[in-house]
Parts: structure tokens; sequence; C-alpha cells
């Protein structure tokens, strides 16, 4: 029974995770892992099938067995934040009725700045090649 809520939860988070590729503000990455942990202890399969993804394998595989992220992906991490904090400053203000813009910029300022600091203070890692992704992963799974 366990298992099935957990893969459920797994299937759930990573549908979350692919919506935030999408939608501004909604981390993509960080909901992947959190399906990552769900299919671990649920499903090889998914677990797999997550780890060797065409698109997101290469970094949640480096976040989950590596621990880190390799510069490049640090780059774009936070300049994809850095533009979605601009342009929620630019479009927010015609929304925004009851809140003061400045105090809303304040507090999206605030959230990139903490998830900014997370992301740079991840071990920065070399670039693996698909091929020594794909062979780590087998080696984990045999």
């Amino acid at each position: 029974m366990r298992r099935t809520i957990y893969r459920a939860l797994g299937l759930l988070f990573t549908g979350i995770g692919i919506v935030g590729i999408f939608v501004p503000l909604l981390p993509t990455t960080d909901f992947l892992l959190i399906a990552l942990w769900f299919f671990a202890r649920s499903s090889k399969k998914l677990e797999n099938w997550l780890l060797h993804h065409r698109i997101f394998g290469k970094y949640v595989y480096d976040l989950w067995v590596r621990g880190g992220m390799t510069q490049q992906a640090k780059t774009r991490a936070v300049t994809a934040m850095s533009a979605v904090l601009l342009l929620s400053a630019l479009v927010t203000p015609f929304f925004l009725k009851k809140l003061p813009v400045w105090i809303f910029e304040l507090i999206m300022a605030g959230v990139w700045g903490i998830a900014a600091t997370y992301i740079l203070s991840r071990k920065t890692l070399y670039p693996l090649s698909e091929a020594e992704r794909l062979e780590k992963i087998a080696s984990k799974n045999p």
C-alpha cells in the first residue's frame, strides 16, 4: 500500500515539476527531486526513467547522485530566476491593488537572494558526458 502511495506521489510531483517549466516561480528541479525520492522508495523503473530522461536526467542525476551542479547549470538557473524576477517586477504593478509594489518587489528580491544563494552554494561539479552518466546509473542499479 505504501509503495502505491509513494508511486502516486512521485507521479504527482513529476507532473508539478513539468508544469514548473512553463509557470514562472514554480521550480522544476525541486519537484523532480521530490518525485525521485518517492520513486526510489516505490518503483525502480520510474526512478530509472527519471534518471535517464533525456531532458531532466542530467540535472536530477547531478543533484541526486553527485550532490551538486555544474557551473553551466548554476548559471542557467540564476539567469532564469533573474529573468523571471525582472519580468515580475515589470508586470506586477498592473495587478497589485492592496499591496504596495515596492513591498512585493522587496519580497521577490528576498526570495531570489535565498534561492540564488542556495544554488551557488551547491558543490560545483565537472560535467559528465552522457555515456559516463548512463554508465554510472547502470552500475548503481544492477
